[in-house]
């Protein structure tokens, strides 16, 4: 039985209006061979819709040789219509820049960064600038001539890598780690033997229909510049941790990833399809605050050298030794670098906030320090719930674990 253009349009608007589409979602990546990474499965989904933005959110998936970070992305990339994705192993220094049109608000999907996939420095213009020039010289009618050529964007990045990522492009990119643990390997290994049927063919086209419409929403919507802020989102501003610098790239991220929340969920909550303006709203707060808080905290805390990976290393030594007090040589020994370098950093996350020297001045100027409790990211959505005195009560469905949060005013 065959499930016609209407019908899948007719169940897709259903999914589009169900308030546990992202837990749907899930089991439908469950189903198609996902084990585990729920988290991380529903960042890059949230990621690949940013494509339709202005701005879209870049994700790369990271961690060792075999932990399954291509399967993550191909599941949940065969979610999402083929036209809108274009895949890529390597890349020669030059070919980004004929492209044209081919990458506006696709997803960029680059399987394994390494030195074999070639350049990948355009990949990280296309995300600042949302275009590439390159001018060269060539021969038209006869004369040498200087021509433009131009590759437009904006494009969603998605790659997966094992390796360290230069700084430049570890603020442009949100990175989501996969589970290395010797309890999700038991998972998988349960799972593999069992088999698995390939879902419905129909259920894949549910979901690419999906994308398909809010496509023709997000043009509605100007791609975007149609979402608006709430005057209370003042409050998430307030609370941001801001002791890194690398936040400034950061945030913007999480601005955008709750747009992209704000667009999937644009069917719901008394909103039309017709509307040619939307507001997110607490919900979608809530929602992109579960995805993502661990997220960026962790993109932040793995981040060579900086104030959250400091305080990190710091908790860690301290719990090995007791809950003891860190010296400088300590941290130096864990992450094996200089003595000088070990007290600029300790410098640096004592002047963040994110370290605190615990002893006083003593003979031989020695130093010692514990970390400060962990920061969030972004407020929880209780403090946002409280401050920005949201005027009734809110119902929200976690999109992890499918409980129903409430969020009331107390009385």
């Amino acid at each position: 039985m065959t499930t016609s253009r209407k019908d899948l349009g007719v169940f897709a608007r259903e999914l589009l209006r169900d308030p546990r589409l992202f837990n749907k979602f899930l089991a439908a990546v469950e189903g198609a061979g996902l084990i585990g990474e729920a988290k991380n499965a529903l960042a890059l989904y949230v990621g690949a819709t940013s494509r339709l933005l202005v701005e879209p959110v870049n994700v790369v998936i990271r961690g060792p040789s075999a932990a399954g970070k291509n399967w993550v992305a191909t599941r949940v990339l065969s979610y999402i219509p083929r036209s809108e994705v274009v895949k890529l192993t390597s890349a020669s220094a030059r070919s980004w820049n004929y492209a044209k049109d081919e990458f506006v608000n696709k997803i960029v999907y680059l399987a394994e960064r390494n030195d074999a996939s070639g350049m990948v420095e355009p990949m990280r213009l296309f995300i600042s600038e949302g275009r590439l020039e390159h001018r060269v010289t060539e021969w038209v009618e006869r004369r040498r001539v200087t021509v433009t050529h131009i590759a437009n964007g904006p494009v969603a990045c998605i790659s997966t890598t094992n390796r360290s990522l230069e700084i430049d492009d570890a603020t442009r990119h949100v990175s989501v780690w996969v589970d290395p643990s010797a309890e999700q390997t038991r998972r998988i290994v349960m799972a593999y033997h069992r088999g698995s049927r390939r879902p419905p063919e129909a259920q894949f086209k549910t979901w690419k229909r999906l994308q398909r419409i809010l496509t023709v929403r997000a043009d509605r919507l100007g791609n975007g510049d149609g979402i608006a802020f709430p005057s209370w989102w003042d409050v998430v501003a307030k609370w941001v941790f801001v002791s890194d610098v690398s936040v400034r790239r950061y945030y913007p991220a999480f601005v955008e990833a709750c747009r992209a929340v704000c667009l999937i969920r644009s069917f719901q909550d008394g909103r039309r399809e017709a509307d040619e303006r939307l507001t997110i709203n607490f919900a979608d707060y809530v929602i992109t605050a579960v995805v993502f808080e661990s997220v960026f905290v962790e993109s932040l805390q793995r981040q060579d050298g900086s104030a959250l990976q400091i305080a990190d290393t710091i908790r860690k030594i301290s719990g090995d030794c007791g809950d003891e007090p860190v010296q400088a040589k300590d941290l130096a020994a864990e992450l094996q670098i200089p003595m000088g370098q070990a007290y600029k950093r300790l410098r640096e996350a004592v002047a963040s906030g994110a370290v605190k020297r615990v002893n006083q001045p003593e003979k031989g100027n020695r130093k010692v320090y514990l970390p400060v409790p962990r920061s969030r990211f972004v407020p929880s959505p209780n403090v946002v719930f409280a401050e920005a005195k949201i005027p009734k009560e809110v119902r929200v469905v976690h999109p992890l674990t499918g409980e129903v949060l409430s969020f009331e005013r107390k009385r």
